[in-house]
């Protein structure tokens, strides 16, 4: 019975947890977005179609730089990579797991420019008071770099609210 009684606590813990990430989920609004250039594009077999999501992939052990953002496309083939000086800015809020933390979503507005590059629109989700928007900024400033404002009827909750 010890064993079902701890088995069942489990279950209502992962439940609350869900039940919190949902609320928070719910909660998050679109806090502005930036184009990004994706370089490297000739090195790797993997294509993204104009409007496709896409998956950026921290790399901190990348031997040629630690702030390294790599592009997949969904089925995981490597596309390129987030050029230099916006990983930098992006790099420590893609690294935040805490409760506040932004998310990052990213999907593939025209055709690419080249076959060495495309552009990549990486659009950040969080609360409006979340200290991981003000870090964003901070390191966005140094490099020159804003996000785009959310317009009126764009500055809506998630899941279309």
């Amino acid at each position: 019975q010890e064993e079902d009684r701890r088995s069942w606590q489990q279950t209502q813990d992962v439940s609350l947890t869900q039940d919190t990430e949902l609320q928070r989920y719910a909660e998050e609004i679109l806090v502005g977005s930036i184009m990004v250039p994706i370089v490297g594009c000739q090195h790797y077999r993997g294509v993204a179609h104009v409007g496709e999501y896409v998956h950026l992939v921290r790399e901190p052990r990348n031997p040629y730089d630690r702030n390294a953002i790599r592009v997949d496309n969904m089925q995981g083939s490597q596309v390129g990579y987030i050029k230099r000086n916006f990983a930098e800015c992006f790099q420590a809020v893609m690294d935040d797991q805490s409760a506040l933390a932004l998310h990052v979503e990213a999907h593939i507005p025209s055709s690419p420019t080249s076959r060495f590059q495309m552009t990549g629109q990486v659009s950040f989700y969080g609360l409006a008071n979340s200290p991981a928007l003000q870090l964003l900024h901070a390191q966005m400033a140094r490099h020159g770099l804003r996000l785009q404002p959310v317009g009126n009827q764009q500055q809506s909750q998630r899941g279309g609210a």
